[in-house]
This record gives structure tokens, C-alpha cells and sequence, in this order.
């Protein structure tokens, strides 16, 4: 296990940093690629994409506040030096969430016909969207097991094997989505339910090499010494952190939810737009994404070991990366925003809508960057239940009560906007709240 409360903090963050980067790009490369092979299916079929979105970041998001918060208290165990700890708190966190997909799986299904019904998903774009989701949502165990299984590698301090695989990944699911959506002579064409397909088929040597991993070289994996009291113990220690989380990274998708329900009243070429948006906006942010989440093992681990100053440090360091790369990626967008759109349509009302939003939203982005760093401390420092309330109150006291009210007066502009108050006025809550609090917060986060 990498020691991370020794040597250069800049090293370690880089170190840390970079592989998370290509890690989390893989991870949005499967839905970028699938949105760019769905576009060739039409209009029709990429509006249908749409409206997966919600259900599919909400289950994600979900997964990722779980992972969030075994990364945080393995990493506080590890720079305990307290190895039997982590172990079951790794193992109960796996068994607990493949109960949970389980039951998740046996109740959603039935619903899901309902639900998009009621989001505004119309008669022709229901079917497709039901042949992707029925497989998506089953083959859920494949993707949530190993993407929790990575978070407990990156408590360890390895943040390169979780992205090596998850890049194979990636490249695996290239490959396959023109196969199983067009098909080839010798296989049948399956459209979106091709697209759900190749995700899941590509994600099975993740969940192989994660589990193997855990179990062959962290020793991290393990029922020796497990009794129900202990998992139950050990849980809820995850629980206590990941809880709130998680409640605060289903809020996004719900307020997410919401806005596309928003976006649907203005038609099929608005819902349409929406999905190539939020792709390359996830895209974009991947840099701001992955140096957040490099920052919780790090800081888990010198906080557990008690060197506040090395927290301090990492602190600075990450908030001048996340503003000069805001600063690069806000230009490259305002320029190539009349082109974005037109690598998933060519209809000229879609391609008008990336314009407006990609010229306007990522503005914003200088504060969200501070904002999820701010955000991370939070989650690992103990304070995760401060973190889920500011995370909520700018998912849906500001982005979704401003969307309601902006998209009445200016259409989707209002919701574009929307957005973009949401992050600046979500991150000055944050800052606000980081000064009124304990001289412990203010001293890390000043100057």
C-alpha cells in the first residue's frame, strides 16, 4: 500500500491525480460512445438516450457516494496503520451493496414502463428506450461491484490499476457498440439494446480484475474473522460517512430528472440536445472530477495520521490546478461550441442548442472546481452530512426551482442559466459555510 503522508504532497496529488483522470474519462467514454453510435439511429433513438440519463446517473451517482465514503474511512484506517480494519470494512461494503443491486433489480423492474411514461418519453421513443434500460439495469451488478471494489483499491493509494482497467474497458466497449447496435453479417442489428449490451459485456473483465486484485495482492478481501456483528459494525462505519454522500449524489441525477422533464416540454429536438450536452459536459470536467477525488485518499490518510499541514497543502495545490484549468477549458469551449454538437447530429435546431449552452454554463466552472474540493474535504474529514446539504441545496433550492422559474420566461436558455447560477451560488454557499465553521476548516482552506 502506497504511504501517502510521506514525501513531496504536489508529487503524490500528480501521481494520484493522473490515472484517476484517465479512469474517470473511460468511465464517461462508454456513455460518450454511446450516445455517438445512438445518433446514427436518429433523432428519435437519441432522445430515448435521454431519458436513461437520469435513471442511469441516479443508480451511479448512488454507487459512487458508497465509494466515496469506503475510499474515506479505509484511507483513515490505513494511515492508522490499522490493515484488519480496512480489510472488513472493504469486505462487508461488498457483500452489503451486491444484496442491495439485488433488491434493487427485483423492485425496479416492473416500474420502469410507468416512470419514463410519466418523465414524457413519447410512444415511439418508449420502446427503444425500455429495450436499453431492461438490459442496463440487469446487468447492474457488473457495473457496481467492480466500481466499488476500485474505491477501496484507491484507499490504498494505487489509483493507476483501477483506470488501466477501466481504460480497457472502455476501449472493449468501443469496439462492441458498432458490432451489437448495427450488427455485421453474421449478427443481428440490436439497435439501443445493443448499446446496453456492449456496456455490460465490456464491464465483466472489470469486475474479474478488480475482485482479484483485492482478494490475490491487497489481501483486502476476506470473510476470515467476519461475523455478522462486525459487518453489521463495519457497514455502518462506511454508512455513517457514505450515507449522506450518497443522498447528496442521488439528489444531482433527481434534480437532473426534473430539469429533463423541464427540457421535454420544449420537444424532441430539445431532449435531444440535452443528451449530447451532459455528455460533453461530463467530458469536460473530468480534470476538475479527478483531481477531487485523487485529493480523498490523500487527505484520509494524513489525516489519520495527524499531519494537518500536509492537508493544508493539498488543499492550495489543487485549488490553483482546478482555476487555471477552468480558465483553459472555459476558452476551448466558448470556441468550439458551434461544432461540439455536430460529432452526435446534424440537425441544425440541436446543434443550435450545445452552442447557446457551451458559450454560457461553463463560465460557471471555475467555481465548480472549488466547489468540489471543498466538497471532498467535507466527505473525509467526517463532516459528509454538511457536504450532502450544500450538494442538495444547489441541485434542488437553486438548479431546479431556477429552472422551473427562467425556463417559463427565456425556454431552454432559462434552464442553461439556471445551471450556471446553480455552481456559483452553490460554491458561495460553501465558502460561506467553510468560514462561519471551526478554525480548524478556516485555517486549511485560507490563503
Amino acid at each position: 500500500m502506497a504511504d501517502l503522508t510521506k514525501d513531496s504532497t504536489a508529487k503524490h496529488l500528480w501521481s494520484l491525480a493522473v490515472p484517476m483522470y484517465f479512469g474517470i474519462f473511460a468511465i464517461i467514454s462508454f456513455n460518450l460512445l454511446d450516445t455517438y453510435f445512438v445518433s446514427k439511429l436518429g433523432i428519435t433513438a437519441l432522445a430515448a438516450m435521454s431519458f436513461s440519463i437520469p435513471t442511469t446517473l441516479t443508480l451511479i451517482h448512488f454507487n459512487l457516494g458508497l465509494g466515496s465514503g469506503l475510499t474515506s474511512v479505509m484511507s483513515v484506517s490505513i494511515g492508522q496503520k490499522d490493515f484488519v480494519k480496512a480489510r472488513q470494512q472493504c469486505t462487508s461494503s461488498l457483500i452489503f451493496v451486491t444484496i442491495l443491486v439485488a433488491i434493487l433489480i427485483a423492485i425496479g423492474m416492473p416500474f420502469l414502463p410507468k416512470f419514463f411514461t410519466w418523465l414524457g418519453a413519447s410512444s415511439e421513443a418508449l420502446p427503444m428506450l425500455l429495450d436499453y434500460m431492461e438490459i442496463w439495469l440487469l446487468g447492474l451488478p457488473v457495473l457496481v461491484i467492480p466500481m466499488l471494489g476500485n474505491s477501496a483499491i484507491r484507499a490504498t493509494g494505487d489509483t493507476k490499476f483501477p483506470a488501466m482497467i477501466m481504460i480497457l474497458a472502455a476501449i472493449a466497449n468501443g469496439l462492441l457498440d458498432p458490432l451489437l447496435i448495427f450488427g455485421t453479417p453474421w449478427t443481428p442489428r440490436l439497435e439501443l439494446k445493443g448499446a446496453a449490451l456492449a456496456s455490460l459485456l465490456s464491464r465483466v473483465p472489470v469486475l474479474i480484475a478488480s475482485l482479484y486484485i483485492l482478494r490475490k495482492r491487497e489481501k483486502l478481501l476476506s470473510l476470515k474473522g467476519l461475523s455478522l456483528s462486525i459487518f453489521i459494525k463495519r457497514n455502518l462505519e462506511v454508512l455513517k460517512v457514505a450515507a449522506p454522500i450518497s443522498l447528496s449524489n442521488v439528489v444531482v441525477p433527481f434534480a437532473s430528472t426534473l430539469v429533463t422533464k423541464q427540457i421535454a416540454v420544449f420537444g424532441l429536438s430539445a431532449t435531444a440536445a440535452w443528451a449530447v450536452i451532459c455528455r460533453i459536459e461530463a467530458f469536460s470536467l473530468v480534470a476538475l472530477m479527478a483531481l477531487s477525488s485523487a485529493l480523498s485518499p490523500f487527505i484520509g490518510q494524513n489525516l489519520g495520521a495527524k499531519k494537518y499541514n500536509r492537508v493544508k497543502e493539498a488543499i492550495k495545490i489543487a485549488c490553483g490546478i482546478s482555476f487555471i484549468y477552468s480558465l483553459v477549458i472555459i476558452v476551448l469551449l466558448y470556441l468550439l461550441a458551434p461544432w461540439l454538437g455536430s460529432f452526435f447530429s446534424t440537425q441544425q435546431s440541436v446543434l443550435k442548442e450545445c452552442e447557446r449552452y457551451f458559450k454560457f454554463v461553463p463560465l460557471s466552472y471555475s467555481f465548480l472546481g472549488f466547489f468540489f474540493i471543498g466538497i471532498s474535504y467535507y466527505n473525509v474529514s467526517g463532516k459528509s452530512l454538511q457536504a450532502s446539504l450544500i450538494s442538495s441545496t444547489r441541485a434542488l433550492g437553486f438548479y431546479v426551482c431556477l429552472a422551473i422559474v427562467l425556463s417559463k420566461y427565456f425556454e431552454t436558455m432559462g434552464i442553461y442559466a439556471a445551471h450556471a447560477l446553480a455552481n456559483i451560488f452553490g460554491t458561495i454557499l460553501l465558502i460561506s459555510h467553510i468560514y462561519y465553521s471551526r478554525k480548524s476548516e478556516k485555517a486549511l482552506f485560507s490563503n
